[in-house]
């Protein structure tokens, strides 16, 4: 575990200490073997801020997100240059998979008994289809890179 955090990490960890997402995220939390830059147990999520070592390194980091994902966590990398120059995007990113899901209607909640109304087959369906953007809650985001100068 390293005990200094890169500038980045630093930038993040102001955004995320402190609850202010409404969960606890850790900082430099082990999961497993490996050490995770930024971790909400809560909600199972791995935040990586990867330098530039990690160009040269993506097979190597792509097992790790396979690793962590097998374990039950959702994993979102972003690059310094994001963290740096595009913070309110990737606190919105961050924002969204820390947000918790809606609550699944419970089975026979809000249905009209047929009992209740027995010339009648209709039937309440508080069921509703899921959100357009919940897929990508549930998989490996991140920001793609900036374009280089």
């Amino acid at each position: 575990m390293r005990r200094e955090q890169t500038p980045c990490e630093q930038i993040l960890w102001q955004h995320l200490r402190g609850g202010k997402f409404g969960v606890k995220v850790r900082r430099q939390h082990p999961v497993g073997r490996f050490i995770a830059d930024f971790c909400c147990i809560e909600r199972q999520l791995i935040i990586e801020v990867d330098g530039p070592i990690h160009q040269q390194q993506g097979e190597r980091d792509a097992e790790r997100t396979l690793i962590l994902e097998t374990m039950g966590y959702r994993v979102l990398r972003f690059t310094n240059q994001q963290v740096l120059y595009e913070t309110a995007a990737v606190l919105v990113q961050i924002g969204a998979a820390l947000t918790p899901p809606a609550p699944s209607p419970v089975p026979g909640e809000g249905e009209i008994s047929p009992q209740a109304h027995p010339h009648s087959a209709v039937r309440a369906n508080l069921d509703h289809p899921p959100s357009p953007a919940r897929h990508l809650l549930q998989t490996n985001t991140s920001i793609p890179p900036l374009p280089q100068a």
